[in-house]
């Protein structure tokens, strides 16, 4: 059987992806943040169930801004960011 958390490779910092919050506008500096690089959905679905608090954004039209950060990623053309961060209640 497949492990799911191979599916999952982490990216750069938040700190590397500032200038999103802008673009995005659903990400917020303040908020504790993680990106990774997500190859399948079903990955994505696993972290959803694993903590219902993870808030999942999925970012394919940033594809091409993020291949310039990171060459890695240059080769992947329909795979999806996410955005996982903590949702705090307020």
């Amino acid at each position: 059987m497949k492990n799911s958390w191979d599916d999952i490779i982490p990216l750069l910092p938040l700190q590397e992806f500032m200038f999103l919050t802008s673009v995005q506008g659903k990400l917020h500096a303040s908020t504790p943040c993680s990106i990774f690089y997500v190859n399948s959905l079903h990955a994505a679905w696993i972290l959803q169930l694993l903590h219902p608090l993870i808030c999942i954004e999925f970012m394919v039209a940033l594809m091409p801004t993020i291949s310039r950060v990171s060459p890695l990623l240059s080769l992947v053309f329909t795979s999806a960011l996410v955005c996982l961060h903590l949702m705090l209640p307020w």
